[in-house]
């Protein structure tokens, strides 16, 4: 996820600090400027930009899922609420029953909630349902009455 990956940089990037500033004091080394050929500019990222698309590609939303947790976080609407997805996995749809599903359909998959992409099904293996604690997916479905029968917004 992106915050497993920023502390480790963050980690890495105090040890690298730590080599390489006696350096820069005593001036054995000096900066470089960085060259302005290929800089590109990424925007700050919005609450909304964390919503799921299931009609993009299984693969992009377990990524983006990894990439916005733990902020601005992925979600979907469910039943009117939103919906926190915090990991995922990404299941070739070869059943028959789910390549006749709607991309946003929800179903259920080794006890586990699915939801139909584009492409595939998207396993939720640990989700968070609007004023709720975070659950893996298959306690989520003991209380969810109704998943299998609905379109994830």
């Amino acid at each position: 996820t992106a915050g497993s990956l920023g502390k480790r940089l963050s980690e890495i990037g105090a040890e690298l600090l730590i080599e390489t500033l006696p350096a820069y004091i005593s001036k054995s080394i000096t900066p470089k400027k960085q060259p302005e050929q290929g800089i590109t500019y990424a925007p700050m990222l919005k609450k909304e930009d964390g919503r799921l698309d299931f009609n993009q590609p299984a693969q992009d939303l377990e990524r983006k899922i990894r990439a916005f947790n733990p902020w601005p976080g992925a979600f979907t609407i469910w039943r009117g609420s939103p919906m926190r997805i915090l990991k995922s996995h990404v299941l070739a749809s070869k059943d028959a029953k789910s390549n006749f599903l709607k991309a946003g359909a929800t179903t259920v998959i080794d006890q586990k909630p699915a939801v139909k992409t584009i492409d595939h099904l998207l396993i939720l293996d640990e989700i968070q349902p609007a004023g709720k604690k975070v659950m893996a997916g298959k306690v989520f479905l003991q209380g969810a009455r109704g998943w299998g029968n609905d379109i994830l917004e």
